[in-house]
């Protein structure tokens, strides 16, 4: 049997075409990898603009987050979870690890950081999982321990 994190790294580094069953999908009118998207959007998440980040999102884009009691759904959802998130949190912090790419789906390990100031600083390690069609994320899935 593969190691999960050798497996994890059998796609690292391919172009993510956001490829639908007939077309390539183009984000400002072009082909985007995986890397130009993930580049994106840590740099937007790290803005700390959530309209800046549902524009990741399709129209009916539902996220997933073990903080959350149901999954969110629809880009409007969406900007509400990350102006609650970031009106809430103490200098929050999002960085990327590692990524892989299958299709239509970027797997991606990241570290999460707030605090340090007036509250207790808190660290994670998540991992998430988002699929795209038309060149935005539909569905947005992340996997991680609050608390921990």
């Amino acid at each position: 049997m593969n190691h999960p994190r050798k497996m994890l790294r059998i796609f690292r580094g391919r172009s993510l075409s956001l490829r639908s069953a007939r077309e390539d999908v183009r984000r400002e009118g072009r082909t985007i990898s995986a890397a130009e998207h993930l580049e994106s959007y840590f740099a937007a998440w790290m803005r700390h603009d959530p309209g800046e980040m549902a524009a990741f999102y399709t129209e009916d884009a539902v996220m997933e987050d073990p903080t959350l009691a149901e999954p969110r759904r629809g880009r409007a959802a969406v900007e509400r979870y990350y102006a609650d998130m970031f009106a809430t949190l103490e200098r929050p912090e999002h960085a990327l690890r590692d990524w892989a790419v299958r299709g239509d789906r970027v797997w991606f390990e990241w570290t999460f950081r707030s605090g340090g100031e007036t509250k207790p600083c808190e660290d994670y390690l998540g991992v998430s999982i988002q699929r795209f069609r038309d060149g935005l994320i539909v569905h947005d899935a992340a996997f991680w321990v609050p608390g921990a």
